[in-house]
């Protein structure tokens, strides 16, 4: 299973649509069953950072048995964009503050 963090809800809808083109099982948090999601019954879960960060459903199924031991790999779309998005300069205010908490929950 490969967990993609993605901030654009129209990219992950294109991303699950194409993925099923290349014969992959790919869901969204908040859009498909929960219940598959949490079975890990996908290759590939799309999820925006906030949804992975603050939305205690998401974040505590990372750390379940499924999840633990079927994860190969986390995939951050846009990562080249923390730096600038999850971090705040001086007298900046942050845009996507979940961008740059990820690294304490996944």
């Amino acid at each position: 299973m490969v967990v993609v963090v993605s901030p654009l809800l129209a990219l992950m809808e294109d991303q699950v649509k194409e993925a099923s083109n290349f014969g992959l099982t790919a869901m969204q948090l908040g859009v498909d069953n929960p219940a598959n999601i949490r079975r890990g019954q996908c290759q590939l879960v799309f999820g925006s950072p906030e949804a992975w960060v603050l939305q205690n459903k998401w974040r505590d199924m990372l750390g379940t048995k499924v999840f633990q031991d079927n994860v190969l790999c986390v995939v951050v779309d846009e990562v080249h964009l923390i730096y600038k998005w999850g971090k705040r300069g001086k007298g900046e205010k942050v845009f996507r503050e979940c961008f740059g908490k990820l690294g304490e929950h996944i």
